[in-house]
């Protein structure tokens, strides 16, 4: 607890035994990537990007792919290969704090359903999007399980007060949230 501590208050997180704003942002991101999101906020890095491409980036730090996925950005293009890839320059920064810190590293981005699911938001067909996600060696579930886990991130973000990203949130959640994804199975119904 010491050494995490110790990171926080090195990324500005706590001063002293106090939380700064951005440990009050933190609380409210949950996940594995909860660092490297709010550091991304911190750093005003998605500040003036579009819904999809925001779409793809936080798909990025959400989506638990298999294997190495560097080729998964590089086939990325425009907004969406800038909006992960400073994602993943952050990641790098902090995974460097937490080994410098004797953590845990963070999980890697991984840019798998990062192309589909920006389609998605930017309101192409399911069709063209399944395409991409298979592509990308991804199923059609884990395709609308990204979607899902993109939706709560999007959540937590505005709860976090990510003020500088508050126009493009609910574009962003309407974008994804529709067909398939919004079907609930338990409940048979959308």
């Amino acid at each position: 607890m010491e050494r995490t501590v110790a990171l926080l208050r090195e990324l500005g997180y706590f001063d002293g035994d106090r939380l700064t704003k951005r440990g009050r942002r933190l609380r409210h991101i949950w996940g594995e990537s909860d660092l490297v999101i709010a550091e991304c906020l911190s750093r005003g890095l998605w500040e003036h990007t579009a819904a999809p491409a925001l779409v793809g980036a936080l798909s990025a730090l959400v989506h638990s792919g298999r294997g190495d996925d560097h080729a998964g950005v590089r086939s990325l293009t425009g907004p969406v290969r800038s909006a992960v890839s400073a994602a993943e320059r952050v990641w790098s920064d902090i995974a460097a704090a937490e080994r410098r810190h004797r953590l845990p590293v963070s999980a890697e981005p991984h840019a798998g359903a990062a192309a589909a699911l920006a389609a998605w938001a930017d309101g192409a067909d399911l069709g063209v999007c399944l395409q991409l996600a298979d592509a990308a060696g991804l199923s059609a579930g884990d395709f609308v399980r990204s979607a899902r886990q993109v939706i709560d991130l999007l959540r937590q973000l505005s709860d976090a007060g990510a003020d500088r990203l508050a126009p493009a949130i609910p574009e962003a959640i309407a974008g994804v949230r529709r067909g398939v994804v919004m079907f609930d199975l338990t409940e048979g119904t959308r």
